[in-house]
């Protein structure tokens, strides 16, 4: 006599992931950005690290808050059938300013920064009031937003003119 085995093997295969992160490329300190992974599997289970600076790291898309500098985000996508994907994202996070002071000279403003600046009045933009200095011509509340080359800007606490162009006349005296 002669016998026949057979068997057989169920194979099945999961397509590559295409794991990819973005959106996020630069951003300013302090700034939220968005992090998100996206992968052809329709179901996997997502980590995304350095965890300390992430809200959800557990989730594909979530929001993070990176100190400035240059970090690397690295998303790991989980297959139910144990396969892994990963995924890395560089972002730059670009340092703020130097909050600017306000000083009152000469019947100036005077920004402590000496480039970057725009005059607000009463948190409006002030058209073409630009350099360092400024003079007030009515009442209100001024501020300074100072930017970076990175676009990344810082605005000054307010300072409050409540007289411009009131003269001080000495009393005159009738005789």
């Amino acid at each position: 006599g002669c016998a026949v085995v057979s068997d057989s093997i169920h194979i099945r295969v999961t397509p590559d992931a295409q794991l990819t992160a973005g959106p996020a490329d630069t951003a300013c300190n302090g700034d939220t950005i968005l992090i998100e992974a996206n992968t052809a599997w329709t179901t996997a289970q997502f980590r995304w690290e350095p965890a300390l600076w992430i809200e959800n790291p557990g989730q594909a898309r979530t929001r993070a808050w990176p100190p400035a500098g240059t970090r690397t985000f690295v998303v790991r996508a989980t297959h139910p059938d144990g396969c892994v994907d990963t995924a890395h994202k560089l972002v730059t996070i670009h340092p703020m300013p130097m909050r600017p002071q306000i000083t009152w000279q000469n019947g100036l403003l005077q920004s402590s920064a000496p480039t970057g600046n725009q005059w607000l009045l009463n948190d409006s933009l002030i058209p073409g009031a630009t350099n360092a200095t400024f003079q007030p011509l009515v009442n209100g509340q001024y501020r300074v937003r100072v930017s970076n080359a990175q676009n990344c800007s810082n605005v000054s606490a307010s300072f409050s003119l409540q007289e411009v162009g009131v003269a001080h006349l000495s009393p005159l005296v009738l005789r």
